[in-house]
């Protein structure tokens, strides 16, 4: 399967413990949720201010935690594409 779509390099990628969804993450601020019955993109959502630098499944779920150089944590559903919580890191 080719992930065609992001615009700059993929940071990570992680896959849902059905083998029914994968996430991936990019340079490009956005992740990207994929099909792997069919190999399309679902769905793209714009993530991060700055790059997202990973993207992981929780098991036996399709939520994702999604990090990115914004110091942002956000809490994503998987089925929805919709974010659910988001924390920021306070700076020091």
């Amino acid at each position: 399967m080719k992930l065609y779509g992001h615009k700059l390099p993929i940071t990570a990628f992680d896959i849902s413990s059905d083998n029914a969804i994968l996430v991936s993450s990019s340079v490009d601020k956005d992740i990207r949720f994929w099909d792997l019955d069919f190999g399309h993109c679902i769905k793209t959502v714009f993530a991060h201010e700055l790059p997202v630098t990973n993207v992981k499944f929780i098991k036996d779920t399709h939520y994702v935690i999604s990090t990115g150089k914004d110091a942002h944590v956000k809490f994503w559903d998987g089925d929805s594409h919709e974010l659910i919580q988001d924390f920021e890191e306070p700076l020091l």
